[in-house]
């Protein structure tokens, strides 16, 4: 490049800059609710899993 329009790039830049912010917000929400699935999956399988020892137990006994 020749060095010149940084200040054209730095004002593209601070013009996409609430777009940026959208989009990092909109990213951390999704990795937020993909969490939470995540969570709710384990939950849900120690849950099972403790159901069903439980069951066995008191069928052994």
């Amino acid at each position: 490049m020749t060095g010149h329009g940084g200040d054209l790039a730095d004002t593209a830049r601070t013009r996409d800059l609430p777009a940026m912010r959208a989009f990092q917000a909109q990213r951390r929400r999704l990795r937020r609710r993909r969490f939470a699935a995540m969570a709710h999956v384990t939950a849900v399988i120690l849950l099972s899993t403790a159901t069903t020892v439980a069951i066995v137990a008191a069928l052994a006994a």
